[in-house]
């Protein structure tokens, strides 16, 4: 199979994200909530981790517009959040991501290998921007990148259309000789495949399930075990 360009997941594609570092994000909020309120909310990170879940399920079932950290606050405190609160929320999911992502020495590597004679971007769901730049720029991914998307940035998630062609733009090659590489099947291979992109699945950090019930007839065109069987 032949591609002019590769477009990469962040999250559990070229960076591991564990559920264990998600608690620790979810601790970090708390306090940072905690500290902003004056006092800890009970129960604060399983309440925030099911309001977060059911907004996302229903944007996803609906507009597929990421949500932002105001949105999040907005449902959990039922439309009276604390003036600032935001602001704060804001700062610890940032610092905290930072600190816990780490793209692997290995990535950067096979990154430089692949981007010679072809050029390779991002396209992240994530509510902000930031924090994935960062990282990339701190680990050594970024030089190796002609672009960045991120769905906080223009609000849109994948697998809606239009990440994927702001991201073609930026690559300039044609939709059937771009590689979209992911580990989440709806969001990576059937956002990819209706976009008219190549797909491949990797399962590098996760057990990714290579179908998905609401879209039968697509299965991704390669599965990697490791991001560097890619050639």
């Amino acid at each position: 199979m032949r591609f002019d360009a590769i477009v990469f997941d962040f999250g559990n594609t070229l960076a591991p994200w564990t559920d264990a570092q998600g608690e620790r994000l979810y601790r970090a909020i708390a306090r940072a909530v905690a500290d902003h309120v004056g006092a800890p909310i009970p129960d604060f990170e399983a309440r925030a981790h099911a309001t977060r879940a059911a907004l996302v399920f229903h944007r996803e079932k609906t507009t597929m517009r990421e949500l932002t950290v105001e949105e999040v606050c907005d449902a959990f405190f039922d439309g009276d959040t604390p003036a600032g609160l935001p602001g704060a929320v804001t700062r610890a999911i940032h610092d905290t991501f930072v600190e816990l992502c780490r793209v692997p020495p290995h990535v950067p590597r096979t990154l430089e290998r692949l981007a010679r004679g072809r050029p390779l971007a991002v396209l992240s769901n994530f509510m902000l921007t930031s924090p994935v730049e960062a990282v990339l720029e701190r680990d050594g991914v970024t030089d190796h990148l002609v672009h960045v998307e991120v769905s906080a940035t223009r609000g849109w998630m994948k697998p809606h259309p239009e990440p994927f062609e702001i991201v073609r733009e930026r690559l300039g090659t044609p939709m059937e000789r771009t590689l979209m590489v992911g580990d989440n099947f709806w969001c990576d291979i059937v956002g990819g495949n209706r976009a008219g992109f190549l797909t491949a699945l990797t399962r590098e950090y996760v057990d990714a399930p290579d179908s998905h019930p609401e879209a039968p007839d697509v299965r991704a065109d390669l599965v990697l075990e490791r991001l560097d069987e890619l050639r």
